[in-house]
């Protein structure tokens, strides 16, 4: 398994001097992965310290509910149960540092890949993409929107389980990318179709990314790369918000 990760701030950002709002965290387990990606609230007060302590708090919950092994029967309650867990030990942060929750305001997909299983989720408008064996690329769970593109959902809401969304099982899957929505118009774009957003793949970006990464073994050198890509002229002129992007390739 290989994991290429990376972020870079945007251009409306750099003008205001305030630092990337996305976060990401994984862990890495005798051939188990956990992972997490946050995107901070523009309006929110503390944005990156909230993508930061959700990334970490839910990677360690995930932990806690799945090392032990999958249950058919009982992921989606433990993948819940998870998130549940991550916004209460965030609220009782944020209380003891006398803060409002609502200042820490982030989006937060994660999940977890065991013996071939993908299990994961997430509340708001951060992404993943799933690239299969037969070469399809598939949307694991569908994005919070609201009407317009810019509203969506987080995690440190009261309501925030009216839009927590469950991904379908994904069985031995070629790739996976989890993205903040600063990819859009780079790895994915968006149409408001019939009533809701629908998220469409660019599938020779995504397919060129995976197959230079499965070429190159180096990965120090593969997440410069990527580091620069997300920092370039080009994706700056595509989205100017901040990017994190994180690639994993599964073993044959």
């Amino acid at each position: 398994m290989k994991v290429v990760a990376g972020k870079a701030v945007g251009r409306t950002h750099i003008q205001r001097d305030i630092p990337c709002q996305d976060y990401f965290y994984y862990k890495l387990f005798e051939g188990s992965l956990i992972f997490a990606l946050a995107d901070g609230a523009g309006s929110a007060q503390e944005a990156l310290a909230g993508a930061s302590w959700a990334t970490k708090v839910l990677v360690g919950c995930l932990r806690k509910s799945f090392l032990p092994g999958f249950d058919e029967g009982s992921n989606e309650k433990r993948l819940r149960s998870a998130f549940q867990k991550t916004r209460l030990i965030m609220g009782i942060i944020v209380k003891r540092k006398g803060c409002q929750l609502r200042d820490f305001d982030t989006t937060l997909v994660g999940g977890i890949y065991q013996k071939g299983t993908l299990v994961c989720g997430g509340v708001g408008d951060s992404l993943m993409l799933v690239v299969n064996r037969d070469g399809s690329i598939v949307l694991p769970f569908a994005p919070a929107k609201g009407e317009f593109i810019n509203e969506t959902a987080f995690v440190t809401m009261e309501a925030w389980e009216r839009f927590f969304r469950v991904g379908e099982v994904v069985r031995n899957p070629r790739a996976l990318l989890i993205f903040s929505d600063g990819l859009m118009n780079i790895t994915y774009s968006m149409r408001f179709h019939h009533g809701r957003w629908e998220v469409i793949p660019n599938e020779e970006v995504i397919n060129d990314l995976i197959s230079y990464i499965q070429e190159n073994k180096d990965t120090t050198s593969l997440q410069a790369e990527l580091q620069s890509m997300l920092s370039s002229s080009r994706a700056q002129e595509l989205n100017d918000d901040d990017k994190s992007l994180m690639v994993v390739i599964f073993d044959e």
